[in-house]
């Protein structure tokens, strides 16, 4: 399943950049984590991290690499080890004197019963995880707004 969802943000892009580049972060605003630590010396391309996710009542600890990454308008992430298989990217541009930030995904069932619900309420699960995914980007924007100096 391939989606993807925008908005635009007051914030300045290095800033946008540099709060969701850092995976202590990640809890305040991407649903289902409740902790992530960076693995690798420093956030870049190639640099692990691993997330407390919890999904279907089960928490896992997903690790994840960086797949993409170019301040400050890019971040890609691909699961290297978990329940299941995910690619996201984050793309920002500059726009109206902010900052429009996309989030774009690509999820596959993590079981045969979430492969059996994808085919057969594949666009209300679409519908679903788009609203999702701008919900997402809703709390990435207050979240900085959160930590920004005033």
């Amino acid at each position: 399943m391939q989606l993807s969802s925008s908005i635009r943000t007051d914030h300045k892009i290095d800033d946008v950049f540099a709060f969701m580049t850092k995976v202590d972060n990640m809890a305040r605003w991407v649903s289902g984590v409740s902790g992530a630590r960076l693995l690798s010396p420093r956030m870049e391309q190639g640099a692990r991290f691993v997330a407390d996710y919890t999904s279907s009542f089960r928490k896992n600890a997903v690790e994840f690499v960086v797949a993409e990454y170019e301040a400050p308008e890019l971040l890609g992430l691909e699961v290297a080890r978990g329940p299941f298989s995910f690619r996201g990217r984050l793309r920002l541009r500059v726009a109206n004197g902010g900052t429009e930030v996309t989030n774009e995904i690509q999820a596959d069932p993590d079981s045969l019963s979430t492969r059996l619900a994808t085919i057969a309420f594949g666009p209300m699960l679409s519908s679903k995880m788009k609203e999702r995914l701008r919900r997402e980007l809703v709390a990435l924007d207050q979240a900085i707004g959160q930590t920004s100096p005033a």
